[in-house]
């Protein structure tokens, strides 16, 4: 995930998790080290996990 933004890299993330993680067991945390970015960045663009689903 080199030269996309934060906000790329976050909404790829929630896809790759899925591949291995129920949909019900996604954290935020789990999103945060999957896509290389700070929490804070996370909710600068998200308010939780379903927006980033529904925006993905």
């Amino acid at each position: 995930m080199d030269n996309l933004n934060s906000r790329e890299r976050i909404q790829k993330a929630f896809p790759s998790l899925l591949k291995t993680v129920r949909i019900e067991k996604i954290t935020i945390a789990g999103i945060i080290d999957e896509a290389g970015v700070s929490r804070t960045t996370v909710y600068r663009y998200y308010y939780d996990q379903k927006e980033i689903l529904t925006k993905s």
